[in-house]
């Protein structure tokens, strides 16, 4: 395998392990990339609104008033 490795892109590193000679991660973020990033939004999948999305035990859906859907399924055990 490490005849297959293109030399233009990898080195030996301490150890002799493989690493890359370049990575994004090695290089500080400016100014220009700050302007470029991507908003973080507030609506997130586990977020209490989203509860009726997922079932988490320690949070279940909020019941609807409809009986068909409040009714809880029946437990079961994983064995």
């Amino acid at each position: 395998m490490d005849s297959q490795r293109d030399p233009r892109i990898w080195q030996r590193g301490e150890g002799g392990l493989w690493q890359p000679k370049d990575a994004v991660w090695r290089h500080p973020a400016g100014p220009d990339q700050e302007r470029a990033r991507v908003a973080q939004v507030e609506d997130r999948t586990l977020a209490p609104e989203n509860r009726n999305l997922y079932f988490n035990p320690a949070c279940p859906p909020e019941p609807k008033g409809d009986p068909r859907l409040d009714q809880r399924s029946i437990p079961f055990k994983v064995i």
